[in-house]
């Protein structure tokens, strides 16, 4: 036998599926105190007039993921007064099985 066969696997591309699943233009995100009685968290108790950020939402789907990012405008670095540019403030990857929905992973 040869050992110059090739191995098709090596030549094989990987196809990335990504969409774009919800864009929420305007999110509040809060620090939320620890809980003080066992009836569970309120969001009363949340300073909700002062939140910790104004974000954007986006929840995209890649391959088998779930993506959630939160963006954040920040000021434009030596761009003109008053221009900003979205800033990643947090992200989350929740991976999925969306052969079978009803598995828990």
């Amino acid at each position: 036998m040869s050992s110059s066969a090739t191995d098709d696997d090596d030549d094989d591309v990987k196809v990335v599926l990504e969409q774009t699943l919800l864009t929420c233009p305007e999110v509040f995100v809060y620090r939320i105190p620890p809980m003080m009685t066992s009836g569970g968290h309120r969001a009363e108790d949340w300073n909700l007039a002062n939140p910790l950020a104004t974000c954007s939402l986006v929840v995209m789907r890649r391959d088998d993921a779930c993506l959630l990012r939160l963006l954040t405008d920040r000021p434009k670095k030596d761009g003109p007064p008053g221009a900003t540019e979205p800033h990643l403030f947090a992200k989350c990857v929740i991976e999925l099985d969306f052969a079978n929905p009803t598995k828990k992973i």
